[in-house]
Formats: C-alpha cells, sequence, structure tokens
C-alpha cells in the first residue's frame, strides 16, 4: 500500500533531481580542494600516534553522558584551559559542535527585552539560534557598518542590543569590517558576539583568528571557535569571561542536553594547538598557497569570477547550476575534488565552487587544480 508520505517526499526528491538540486553523500579519492582542513592536520602522523598513545593509556572511548552528568572528563577541562591559553581569554568552554555552540549562546543570553542584529550572511547554525530565541531580531546587509549605526540611533525603548557576525565568511571568504564594527557598538553600547569558525587557526598570533589580529578582544563579549576547521578535530569552544561561561553551564540548553564528545577529541584539540604553535609554517604556507591559486585563476579565467581575498576558501563563480555540476564532475575525474554550491545555498546565476587549499599542497596539485579549470572554462565558453 503506498505511504502518502514517502510519496510526498519522493516527489520533492524528483523535483529537486530535476533542477539538479538534489545532493548525495559522496566520498573522493581526489585531492582535496574542497573541505575546511585548512592546516592539513586532519592527516598529521605526529597528532596521530599521539591519540593511539592516549586510547592505549586507558581512555574512555566514551564519554558517558552530557558533560553536568558523567561526561565531564579531564581531557574535556585540559582542552578548555589549553585554549583559553591559546586565546589569551579568561576562560573556554566546550560544546559538541558549533552548532550546539551557537544554539547555546543566542537562546540563554538575549531575553525578550532585548534586540538581535545579525548580518545576512551569517551560518545557519547562527541563523537557528536566533530564530529560536525569545529576543526581537533584524538582519543587515552584509558587512554594513553604516546600517548599524542608523539601527543604533533609531532604537528605543528595548532593553539590551546584540550584533553578531562571523569574523570570515565562508561561502566568498571575505572578511568582517571587524574594527569598525566593534567601534560601532562600544560607541552604542551594543554587545559584540563573533563566530571566528573560519579564522581560528589561520590569522593573528599563533593563529588566535581575526578578533586578536584586529585587536578588538576587548570589545566583544564573546567568540565562538568550532573546532572542524582549522583545528581538525570537531566541537567548539566559546571564549568568554568567568561569568558567561558559568551561565550557559547552567542555562544552555545543548550544554545541559547533549552527551558530551568522546575524550579523545577535546586531547586531539589540546595537541593541535602545540603543533600550530610548534609550526608557524603551516599558516605561512597556506596563504602562500591561497595566494598563489587566487592569482592564476584570476589572471587566467576569461569570464568565471575569482573575487579578491587573502583566505584558504577562494569562491570560483561560474554561474548556472548545470554548468557548476559539470564542471565538477569533470574535475573529479582530472584528480581534483571541487564541489558545486548551489542555490538556495547561494543566490540564483551565482552557483560556484568553494575551493579550499590547505598547508600541504604541492605545487603540481595546485597547477593541477588551476590549470583544469583554466581549460575547463574554454570548453564553455
Amino acid at each position: 500500500m503506498p505511504n502518502p508520505i514517502e510519496e510526498r517526499l519522493q516527489s520533492e526528491l524528483a523535483s529537486l533531481e530535476q533542477k539538479q538540486r538534489k545532493r548525495d553523500l559522496r566520498i573522493s579519492d581526489a585531492i582535496d580542494f574542497t573541505s575546511n582542513d585548512y592546516l592539513g592536520l586532519t592527516k598529521s602522523p605526529v597528532i596521530r600516534e599521539r591519540a593511539i598513545r592516549d586510547l592505549q593509556s586507558g581512555m574512555p572511548l566514551g564519554s558517558g553522558g552530557s558533560r553536568l552528568l558523567r561526561g565531564n572528563h579531564i581531557w574535556h577541562e585540559h582542552a578548555e584551559k589549553d585554549f583559553a591559553e591559546f586565546e589569551d581569554v579568561e576562560s573556554a568552554l566546550f560544546f559538541s559542535s558549533g552548532y550546539s555552540a551557537n544554539m547555546a549562546v543566542l537562546t540563554a543570553i538575549p531575553t525578550r527585552r532585548d534586540l538581535i542584529l545579525y548580518d545576512t550572511m551569517v551560518h545557519a547554525s547562527i541563523k537557528e539560534g536566533i530564530h529560536s530565541c525569545l529576543a526581537a531580531k533584524k538582519s543587515f546587509e552584509h558587512n554594513s557598518v553604516e546600517f548599524l549605526r542608523k539601527t543604533a540611533l533609531a532604537v528605543k525603548d528595548i532593553g539590551q542590543v546584540y550584533v553578531v557576525i562571523e569574523s570570515l565568511y565562508s561561502m566568498d571568504g571575505d572578511e568582517a569590517p571587524l574594527e569598525e564594527i566593534a567601534d560601532v557598538c562600544e560607541e552604542y553600547g551594543m554587545a559584540l558576539i563573533v563566530d571566528e569558525a573560519h579564522a581560528t587557526g589561520l590569522f593573528g598570533k599563533h593563529g588566535r583568528g581575526l578578533i586578536d589580529e584586529k585587536k578588538v578582544r576587548d570589545k566583544v563579549l564573546l567568540s565562538i571557535h568550532p573546532c572542524g576547521k582549522a583545528l581538525a578535530s570537531a566541537g567548539a569552544f566559546i571564549c568568554s569571561s568567568h561569568v558567561i561561561k558559568s551561565y550557559l553551564i547552567n542555562k544552555g540548553r545543548t550544554m545541559i542536553f547533549t552527551t558530551a564528545l568522546p575524550p579523545i577529541v577535546p586531547a586531539t584539540i589540546s595537541e593541535v594547538l602545540k603543533e600550530i604553535k610548534q609550526n608557524p609554517s603551516l599558516i605561512t604556507n597556506v596563504h602562500h598557497n591561497a595566494n598563489y591559486v587566487r592569482k592564476k585563476l584570476q589572471s587566467n579565467l576569461k569570464e568565471w569570477i575569482v573575487p579578491e581575498g587573502r583566505s584558504p576558501i577562494i569562491p570560483l563563480i561560474v554561474g548556472g547550476d548545470k554548468v557548476a555540476c559539470a564542471v565538477g564532475d569533470e574535475m573529479q575525474k582530472r584528480g581534483a575534488d571541487i564541489r558545486p554550491i548551489r542555490p538556495p545555498t547561494v543566490a540564483e546565476g551565482t552557483a560556484r565552487f568553494r575551493i579550499t587549499v590547505n598547508a600541504l599542497h604541492e605545487q603540481d596539485e595546485l597547477d593541477l587544480l588551476c590549470d583544469g579549470l583554466i581549460e575547463i572554462e574554454k570548453k564553455y565558453l
């Protein structure tokens, strides 16, 4: 007997497939130009050996519960201490993911009397947290300092105003005007929250992030640092005062009701932080590689667009969904793993590749990527 629910779902999947927007899970053994492993540390033999050593020493395979029950282990607390020292902040609190960290902050701290202003380009996990909270909310044009100033002047009869941004945006690889936004927030008493997902490990002293590089830490209420990018692991830290940390432990629902990550995860992060500090060439290499690819593509592509930037995130905008899918398939055959990003993730007519380079890419690998794209573009012009 037909199941009406599955029939509806199958119809929607068929519609996505017809529009070439149906997604499938894929494993690729081609050269990685699509992950967020910016420093290449997911492949580090040194960190792998340390993880094996920890497990062999009797470390439990699972945490056993939420951190407020049995799931809080010494490795979680060591990682928090290590990350707070790494970022040179008062305290850090470890969550199971960037999503859960954003949800905890944005549902626990703002109240129904408050207002949240957020950049329209912030990550979905931030938007989910904002939409789930009781505060009033309003998005603003991407990186518009002028909007913040005008809104600050217009706000009346409201509690606290929170401004939520990312320091480095993952789809275009562009940076927030952190100094200007921090100054406006300070001038008008607005609380600034910054997600450093794609900046942690890449900018600032030892890779502390753009907050550190731009020297605005004292103007930021708290920052979120997911660990699945340059930190080559999982989970996320919130850097804040001791008071905010204690409040989130008591009121952050994703802290209270989520099983903690296995101890090997925070233990590995502690080792990653050591590796970044001891090998500053990792950061130098990734920026060198990113600059090489960006400049070569910009100099040789005729119509496809590569915006300016300085991060390892290199957007290549090709336009239509059909072209993006075809180019992605052809590059896979050539041995380069790049994957199309299509609407609704990006605007109509701006299907693209979010190309990422890492510190371990060799020159011949970078050339394979660039030469392949330059040749394929000629085919589609």
